[in-house]
């Protein structure tokens, strides 16, 4: 049998809106020091310390599957002859028109009055719950959560860094504190911050019970102290009442199982298959806790002194078997 590899990684990343890192802090409450945070965009991309998991390939019926099920959300399909069915659409459909959607609306947002006109409705990855998207009258996109009705993305830009003033960072983070301030506890998130391209990008997550969750906002300060953008996923909705810790060997152990069957394949073609998680975050689907696993693949081929690497990815969402799948 060939040796297949389950690796439990830690990747440190963040959200970001398109600008380079230089230096990241973190700040926890009111303590603050240094961190070498690196940055991207996605939520479900910062991830904790974990820690090697060492699972020898095994039969399918030898994964411990009774507790936790692995359904696909989407992948890449970079991975020759292996095309994963996917079995949870709701963070898949794309924009879409949603009759139900107010086609004009108006806000007092930041100060001012925003009238927006709708443009189409989408579930994003890790949320559970549908944003409706419009564009203000000065045509700059911002988003709504269909539930609350409450602003859950607007995107300012105008940066020319032409300035005329020049804040530094920690006046622009007080500038971010503050407008989150207005939404949620700012008390109850970890907060970083990067500089880049002129701008600094401050970032919110919150940890309940120490668990990394899907609670999170990112605010792009200009360095003149104007905001460039804002956006949120799942801000303010996980609680102590719905982050219920999950067994992580169980979860891992689901995740390992759905890996090891659909890419039985690519286990017989190439002469190594490495599985390594990039993130977990804890969200809830339909109301339900549920785990939003990225698992980057790579497949090896071993020509005498050189190897031909295949990479790819998977996003999965992990839920209790005892609760329905939706």
């Amino acid at each position: 049998m060939k040796n297949i590899k389950y690796l439990i990684c830690t990747v440190f990343i963040l959200l970001l809106c398109g600008c380079s890192c230089t230096q990241t802090n973190v700040f926890q409450g009111k303590e603050e020091k240094s961190s070498s945070l690196e940055t991207v965009h996605h939520p479900s991309d910062l991830e904790e310390t974990t820690t090697l998991l060492d699972m020898i390939p095994r039969e399918p019926s030898d994964f411990p599957n009774e507790k936790y099920g692995a359904l696909v959300c989407d992948y890449s399909d970079s991975i020759a002859g292996v095309i994963p069915e996917i079995e949870f659409d709701k963070w898949n459909g794309g924009g879409y028109q949603d009759p139900t959607a107010s086609s004009e609306i108006s806000r007092v947002w930041n100060g001012e009055t925003v009238l927006g006109i709708y443009q189409d409705s989408m579930v994003q990855s890790t949320n559970d719950y549908t944003t409706h998207r419009y564009l203000d009258q000065n045509q700059r996109p911002f988003a709504v959560d269909s539930e609350t009705g409450k602003v859950v993305s607007y995107f300012w830009g105008t940066s020319t860094q032409d300035y005329t003033v020049i804040l530094d960072e920690d006046d622009c983070l007080k500038i971010a504190k503050d407008f989150m301030s207005g939404m949620v506890d700012i008390s109850n998130y970890t907060i970083s911050s990067e500089k880049g391209d002129g701008r600094y990008t401050v970032n919110f997550r919150k940890f309940v019970h120490g668990i990394k969750t899907a609670d999170c906002a990112t605010v792009v300060v200009l360095e003149d102290g104007s905001l460039y953008s804002f956006s949120s996923f799942m801000l303010g909705k996980m609680t102590a009442d719905n982050v219920i810790p999950f067994d992580m060997n169980e979860t891992d152990l689901a995740v390992a199982e759905k890996m090891n069957t659909l890419y039985a394949k690519a286990m017989e073609t190439y002469d190594d298959v490495v599985f390594s998680v990039r993130s977990r975050v804890y969200t809830t689907v339909n109301d339900f806790p549920a785990i939003q696993y990225y698992v980057d693949i790579d497949c090896v081929n071993i020509m005498g002194e050189f190897e031909e690497h295949i990479g790819g990815v998977i996003e999965l969402v992990v839920l209790e078997r005892v609760l329905p799948c939706p």
